[in-house]
């Protein structure tokens, strides 16, 4: 039987081992290797980088400006980099220009049986190039924050994409929230040519508890990026509640973003910065830490002022594996993580009084967060384990390499 070759196109892809940029795709890769699949990535360069292989992953890296301000990608995500002025819009056109041209030339160079966009908007436009030069499936992966994204451009964009994206042979997205935007766009496509695989966790949970063993006080931990959408500003409001109860408590705010000195701010004028700690972007190892030190997570995502949310939230995930019990907002793809009441507990969006109940019930019952996290490792196992989400993805590449044949 011949090795099954698949190219990803992907926005950016990591520079080394460790490299936080899209870590789960890095991990699918890995491990689909290990199925014996052959994977090539097409990717953009940056900075010059010249690199061709990565951990025995191939990629082919397209250049698109002088290294010196070969700067759109990686290091910030291109729909807040764009967001910083004018030069970087601009950088935009030269990119999609080389990176149609590149995808010409990689299509002769480069032999494969599937080709796998992710992050659509708007590299389908180079998958498409693949398809039609190469006569292979095409599969779409949307993620969540770039469909929200296309939903607030002008219409004769989103129409434009509807129309390409329309070519595609089959999608996956990582939410049914995700899903549900998708089908908005490509209307009477076919939820048969839609299937939900969302992506697992790459930190190192673990399964045992001692550490909790004569700890002082409740931590509470949140992780992500300093966003609005993230929330972060209501979990400081209801901190004030969670305080009144409970004087020892603590927070820690795990990540970085363009609204940390607003949420420090925040702190300050409610006398908060004895008990919430900064602790900026952390390290893999170090937000492993912090997950076996803490006690509770809490995501209290919002509907943000352009109608940007959480389409899944995968350190609900991370969480549930490190045993953490969750606290999270009814927003988005969470209800697909937390199930109210057996995994978890779910409140309403922007509702600090809500958000302190749950967590000051979560802190008052020990025996409940025992139960939340028995069922989530049982639930994570089942939905976002690596093995289910391989195989699922194997199933697909399979079942489209089957039907080009029998055509």
């Amino acid at each position: 039987m011949s090795i099954m070759k698949i190219v990803y196109i992907s926005t950016a892809f990591p520079r080394h081992q460790n490299d936080r940029i899209n870590p789960w795709l890095f991990e699918t890769i890995k491990r689909l290797l290990h199925k014996k699949l052959k994977i090539t990535v097409f990717t953009s360069s940056y900075k010059g980088l010249k690199q061709k292989e990565i951990d025995g992953i191939e990629i082919y890296r397209f250049r698109y400006l002088p290294a010196n301000i070969e700067i759109l990608t990686h290091d910030v995500a291109v729909p807040e980099r764009v967001k910083m002025g004018i030069k970087y819009k601009l950088m935009v056109i030269p990119y999609m220009i080389a990176g149609f041209l590149n995808s010409i030339w990689f299509s002769f160079k480069e032999d494969f049986d599937i080709i796998h966009v992710h992050w659509p908007f708007p590299h389908i436009i180079f998958g498409l190039i693949l398809k039609i030069l190469k006569r292979k499936p095409l599969v779409c992966s949307f993620h969540g924050g770039e469909i929200i994204f296309l939903g607030n451009l002008p219409y004769i964009f989103k129409k434009l994409f509807g129309t390409l994206l329309k070519f595609a042979d089959f999608f996956t997205v990582n939410s049914s929230f995700t899903k549900n935007k998708l089908m908005e766009i490509i209307r009477n496509t076919g939820e048969n040519r839609i299937s939900i695989v969302p992506f697992g966790i790459t930190l190192k949970g673990r399964n045992e508890k001692n550490y909790k063993e004569n700890k002082k006080g409740i931590r509470l931990l949140f992780a992500g990026r300093l966003i609005e959408r993230k929330g972060v500003h209501i979990l400081i409001n209801s901190f004030i509640k969670v305080r009144k109860f409970f004087p020892d408590v603590e927070l820690i705010i795990a990540g970085d973003g363009p609204w940390k000195e607003k949420l420090e701010n925040l702190c300050a004028k409610f006398n908060l910065k004895e008990n919430i700690k900064f602790r900026g972007h952390l390290t893999s190892e170090n937000l492993e830490q912090e997950y076996k030190k803490s006690d509770i997570f809490v995501l209290p995502s919002i509907h943000d002022k352009k109608g940007d949310t959480e389409t899944l939230g995968v350190v609900l995930i991370e969480a549930m594996e490190f045993g953490v019990p969750v606290v999270a907002t009814n927003v988005g793809g969470i209800p697909d993580v937390v199930k109210d009441g057996y995994n978890g507990l779910l409140v309403p969006e922007k509702d600090p009084d809500a958000l302190a109940d749950a967590i000051i019930k979560l802190i008052k019952n020990k025996e409940l967060r025992q139960e939340l996290v028995k069922n989530a490792k049982k639930y994570i196992k089942e939905r976002f384990s690596w093995d289910v989400i391989t195989e699922r993805l194997i199933q697909i590449y399979t079942s489209l390499t089957k039907a080009k044949d029998i055509k």
